[in-house]
């Protein structure tokens, strides 16, 4: 399996998704340097009221667009009058960190298959801001090609027991009406392919509620839609700091508003939150696999009657997960390294790209690491899927930085909430960045426009009301 890897090379991921951005050329994001000042006063100006954004992945550029949507929607911010600034800060652009290796899978399930905490509205929020970015390209970018951010696959969920399956009907009969589950039960269904079953499984559980993102095209048209918003209103401004932010009071010296801190698992490279927050850094692995394999081998022959009435190849759900992509592509997932992760390695996401042609400004590192963990990886789907992964031709390996908050009694839920009068946060967000940042960015801006940090789910607020912000998991 490691021989499929010689002659990889191996290297940083930063700005990768910056490549195709010249189709947005009236919204390009400015380059701000650490220490800009803004004159305050002007033609007609009676105050600025200046937000910064730390970090430009999934919650950063969330918090971004929800802030442009309440100025567009001439709620919250008119009233302060003036002109507003959002400057987002990351020190490789937008989606060079954990979310740039996203496996761009939207459902809102556990690995164990019972619903997270408001995982079905989570998820129709997040679908609503999609549709409308895809409506605006539409419009604004017509000859943007055919490349679809989000495709309707469902997802499956193997029982391994049957008390797997009976844990599944349980989940069905309490979430009837807020999700649409279906539990197959066959004394045949396999967890192999055709006639070379190595497992033998009682069923699965089916939801159709399940998409296939591309988190890179996602987050390049999440840009351009908020320089677009922001283009629109005449006393709004909005750059891209493509600098890192090596503290607060750099932020606090520049004269913000507000500074809200999304900076996920980088949040220790800011010097006053260094270890203030109990999370727990994971390196992360995935692959892209070129094959031919169809998902629904998964089951049995005779217990494919719900599968066989789908047109796609439904993701698969478990240890590790399974992403049908267009063109014979899949993504697998995910394996975590044991060793110990420094909030600096979470500045950038790294890939190990297979074929020819590799941008010669890519960095070579850790290019044994990557061979080992791909394998690791390979393996143990193999175990889980048993003879799913049959003549596939490994593509590229990822790997990027979670910040996985501490367990709760709801399971493992982004953290978010305020520091001080003028600091605020949205962070843990780990495997679920998808799923969370646009029903968290929501009620994080509702929050802080209105000054109010009960406007927030108390779920998610733990840390501030129970002042645990001063150690690790």
């Amino acid at each position: 399996m490691l021989s499929r890897l010689e002659g990889a090379r191996v290297g940083s991921r930063y700005g990768a998704s910056l490549k195709s951005r010249s189709q947005l050329r009236g919204f390009l994001p400015v380059v701000c340097l650490a220490g800009r000042q803004s004159s305050e006063g002007g033609l007609g100006e009676t105050s600025k009221t200046r937000f910064a954004i730390v970090g430009a992945g999934f919650a950063g550029l969330g918090v971004c667009w929800n802030l442009l949507r309440q100025l567009k929607e001439e709620q919250g911010l008119r009233h302060r009058g003036g002109k507003i600034e959002i400057d987002v800060y990351d020190a490789h652009g937008v989606g060079s960190g954990a979310s740039a290796v996203a496996a761009g899978i939207l459902h809102p399930l556990n690995t164990r298959g019972n619903v997270t905490w408001r995982g079905v509205e989570a998820m129709n929020e997040t679908l609503a801001l999609m549709k409308q970015i895809d409506r605006w390209r539409q419009e604004k970018l017509p000859n943007d090609g055919n490349e679809a951010i989000l495709r309707q696959t469902g997802v499956l969920k193997v029982a391994k027991s049957e008390k797997d399956l009976e844990r599944f009907e349980r989940i069905k009969a309490e979430r009837r009406g807020e999700i649409e589950l279906h539990v197959v039960r066959g004394a045949e269904a396999a967890t192999g392919r055709g006639d070379d079953c190595r497992g033998k499984a009682p069923g699965y559980m089916y939801t159709p509620h399940a998409y296939a993102v591309n988190s890179p095209k996602y987050l390049e048209l999440l840009e351009g839609v908020c320089h677009s918003m922001a283009g629109e209103g005449r006393d709004v401004s909005l750059r891209l700091c493509k600098t890192l932010v090596p503290s607060l009071e750099m932020l606090e010296g520049q004269g913000y508003t507000t500074i809200i801190i999304c900076a996920g698992a980088a949040v220790g490279t800011i010097k006053e939150l260094r270890g203030k927050f109990p999370l727990r850094l994971s390196e992360t692995f995935g692959v892209e696999l070129e094959t031919a394999l169809s998902t629904k081998a998964v089951a049995s022959p005779e217990d494919r009657g719900l599968l066989a009435s789908i047109d796609c190849d439904p993701s698969l759900l478990g240890q590790t997960y399974v992403v049908k992509q267009p063109e014979d592509k899949a993504v697998l997932g995910a394996v975590h390294s044991e060793e110990q992760v420094d909030p600096e390695d979470a500045l950038g996401s790294r890939y190990c790209h297979i074929a020819d042609g590799l941008d010669d400004r890519a960095q070579v590192v850790n290019r044994e690491k990557m061979m080992a963990m791909a394998s690791r990886l390979l393996e143990k789907s193999d175990t889980i899927f048993p003879g799913l992964l049959q003549g596939y031709e490994l593509s590229s390996v990822h790997c990027g930085v979670r910040a996985l908050p501490p367990k709760s009694e709801e399971g493992r839920l982004p953290v978010c909430g305020k520091i001080n009068d003028k600091t605020w946060y949205l962070l843990g967000l780990g495997a679920r960045g998808l799923l969370y940042h646009a029903y968290l960015s929501k009620r994080l801006v509702d929050a802080i426009l209105v000054e109010d940090e009960s406007k927030l789910p108390q779920e998610v607020t733990r840390l501030t009301r129970e002042g645990e912000t001063g150690g690790r998991e």
